[in-house]
């Protein structure tokens, strides 16, 4: 009978165990390929021409006023609006990371109030904007809007602003009759066995910018 040498020996196991771990990774890539979600704006016959960038100056009193390229113009836009539609991917961050990442509560005035999110989070404040007053529909404070957003932008594509520069608010298309009834703006604040849960729906989607 042959006896390896215990480093032969050990040698083997690794190769044992390192077999095991690529078996495992393999398995789990073929279970992401099968479990990918699905692509809205594809599913819903949209083409990259329904995305145009916007190449007018519509910030143009940002900056000092200074004039700008129309390369630059359009990459001032795209920073300050384009968020490459990573709103589903953060809304379901926030439904996964039981609170620990939630934008929607960010934007809320009750965690984190207008006249501090600089100093607490280096947020830049959206002008036009004053802090909430009062609940809005879905019972959260939310900026209130008091001057219009530049013409030419487009709600559908990019959403409605928030009050703070670069995190825009979209529709959430899941939030429908059922979850309208179930929502409660005052336990999403204050109740983690409410806010925590998984499948709590939000009203809003809110991505985080690409830039």
């Amino acid at each position: 009978m042959r006896v390896l040498p215990p480093a032969t020996g050990d040698l083997l196991r690794l190769a044992r165990v390192g077999s095991c771990l690529i078996a495992c990774a393999l398995l789990g890539f073929a279970s992401c390929k099968k479990n990918e979600p699905i692509d809205e704006a594809k599913a819903a016959g949209k083409t990259t021409a329904d995305f145009p960038q916007i190449t007018d100056d519509i910030f143009k009193p940002m900056d000092g006023g200074i004039d700008l390229s129309p390369e630059e113009i359009v990459g001032r836009n795209t920073w300050n609006l384009w968020s490459g539609g990573n709103q589903h991917f953060w809304n379901q961050a926030a439904q996964d990371s039981f609170g620990l990442m939630d934008l929607l509560k960010m934007l809320d005035n009750r965690k984190f109030p207008r006249g501090q999110r600089f100093k607490t989070l280096g947020l830049v404040n959206e002008p036009g904007f004053r802090a909430a007053g009062k609940l809005d529909e879905f019972g959260l404070w939310l900026d209130e809007q008091v001057q219009p957003e530049p013409a030419h932008i487009d709600e559908t594509v990019y959403g409605k602003p928030s009050g703070v520069l670069g995190f825009r608010l979209f529709q959430n298309p899941e939030f429908n009759d059922e979850a309208r009834k179930k929502w409660d703006g005052k336990r999403f604040y204050e109740d983690p066995t409410y806010y925590n849960d998984n499948k709590l729906v939000r009203p809003y989607r809110v991505p985080r910018p690409i830039v």
